[in-house]
This record gives structure tokens, C-alpha cells and sequence, in this order.
């Protein structure tokens, strides 16, 4: 019988002071999990440059900010309290927050500002692994099932599904 614990054993650990040149830019599944091994957030990568360009230009990139106001929600009121800001083409004030879905998520249960801070914490505190595939719909199917069956803190999507 396949468990779950039997499919993240297969998972590769990433050193992180290293992502850059570890994590592949093949499609895939990763993990990101807390100084306790408890598993706090799934994702997966299915587009161009998979893994290394979701985790390495959006997740570990402090720069990777939304700033369109229309992507701004009531959650987002401490991450806009402290935004990064910049002018705009028109010289209007832009307010940026985080864009990863999984840093703005860190961002909105920690109260940790934008950018920097974000990523801070997940150098500091988090854990990575990956699992490769070129199986896309593998890839969807697995990371419903882990996120369901195991509600990671950080994750905002498939909770409420029943397999």
C-alpha cells in the first residue's frame, strides 16, 4: 500500500543557501515543512522551468511583489502597512506586497512584512523538498491529496475537498 509518508520519503531535501543551483527546472511537487518536520505548505510547479523558477524567482526572490491594487484584499492589511513602495509610470504611489501565494500566506498568519522579511523567515525557519515529474496530472492529483488529507497551515486551497 502507497501512503503518504511512503511518497514524501521520496522526496528530495533541498539545501536552501544552495536552491539556486540544486533545484532542477524540471515540473514537479515540493514540501515546505517547519524546524518539527511538520509539513506546513504543498505546491507544484507544472509550468516553464518547473521547480527552480516557482521556488527560485517567486518563493526565494524578496523582490517577486504584487503591486496591482486589485490583487490587494482585506487579509492583506498588514503586508499594505508595511508594503514596499515605488512610483509608478503615471508618478503615483504603488504599494507592493508578496506575490507567492505561499509567502503572502506566511506573510498574512506571521504579521511578517513583504519582500525581505518573508523570505528572512523562510531561510531561517522552513525546510524544502522536492519530488521531479513530468507527470502533470500526477503532480495535481498528489498535491490535492496532501493538502487534504494532511491540512498544511499555510496552504489557502483544497481543504475543504473531500477524496
Amino acid at each position: 500500500m502507497v501512503t503518504n509518508q511512503n511518497i514524501i520519503n521520496e522526496f528530495k531535501l533541498i539545501n536552501l543557501e544552495n536552491a539556486k543551483v540544486e533545484i532542477p527546472k524540471n515540473k514537479g511537487i515540493y514540501i515546505w515543512l517547519d524546524r518539527n518536520d511538520e509539513i506546513v505548505y504543498v505546491g507544484i510547479a507544472c509550468g516553464r522551468n518547473g521547480l527552480h523558477h516557482r521556488i527560485c524567482n517567486q518563493h526565494l526572490n524578496p523582490n517577486y511583489l504584487e503591486f496591482r491594487e486589485s490583487k490587494h484584499n482585506e487579509k492583506d492589511v498588514f503586508q499594505l502597512n508595511h508594503a514596499i513602495t515605488r512610483l509608478s509610470k503615471n508618478n503615483t504611489l504603488k504599494k507592493g506586497i508578496d506575490k507567492s501565494s505561499f509567502r503572502k500566506s506566511l506573510g498574512r498568519n506571521l504579521k511578517l512584512k513583504p519582500g525581505n522579511d518573508t523570505c528572512n523567515y523562510i531561510f531561517s525557519n522552513l525546510q524544502l523538498k522536492i519530488l521531479t515529474s513530468d507527470e502533470i496530472e500526477m503532480i495535481k492529483q498528489l498535491e490535492i491529496q496532501l493538502i487534504t488529507q494532511l491540512n498544511p497551515i499555510f496552504n489557502t486551497t483544497y481543504k475543504s475537498i473531500n477524496l
